[in-house]
């Protein structure tokens, strides 16, 4: 990939978790990687792209952006994401916004995204979230060698027509292209 569109896209993913933050205020790092799942598929369904390019992963407690999860969990200098400057962890668990989102990263259809991540979600706790992502392709995926989800499983973990599968097909072979 191209070292400008990586940096681009990777600082995409810090304001998509700034905003989600500033929205929020202090959440678990769990919910966070939730709702970041919940808002790119929400993007998929609507438009054929994620709001990030973050690669998801079915682990134990359901969708992971392991990237994210490491760089939180286990900061290092030298990653693709260094939030040092971006958010700080609270106790074991939990993690806030040190500054306001950049939102000229984010695009309007971003954000309202970014808006339905955050309340499909609100008002569950941890048990409820998981056994709401813990469907038939997190039961594959899951149950499988891999386990990464594409952008067709991502879209594919509820209900979605021919047609937007069709336009997430040719966006992911235009970006394959353009990589």
């Amino acid at each position: 990939m191209n070292e400008t569109l990586r940096k681009y896209e990777n600082q995409k993913v810090t304001e998509a978790i700034l905003y989600v933050l500033n929205k929020t205020g202090v959440i678990s790092y769990f919910m966070l990687m939730k709702i970041l799942f919940c808002a790119d598929r929400a993007n998929l369904k609507k438009w054929g792209d994620p709001v990030t390019c973050l690669v998801y992963y079915a682990r134990e407690h359901g969708p992971v952006p392991v990237s994210v999860y490491q760089a939180i969990k286990y900061p290092k200098p030298g990653r693709d994401f260094d939030f040092s400057d971006t958010l700080e962890r609270i106790g074991k668990y939990d993690v806030r916004p040190l500054r306001k989102a950049d939102e000229n990263y984010l695009s309007q259809t971003d954000q309202e995204s970014l808006d339905y991540g955050i309340s499909e979600l609100q008002g569950k706790d941890y048990k409820e979230i998981e056994k709401y992502l813990h469907g038939a392709v997190y039961e594959r995926l899951y149950a499988s060698k891999n386990k990464r989800y594409s952008h067709i499983d991502i879209a594919s973990t509820e209900e979605v027509s021919d047609a937007v599968l069709a336009q997430i097909r040719e966006n992911d072979i235009i970006a394959k292209m353009l990589s």
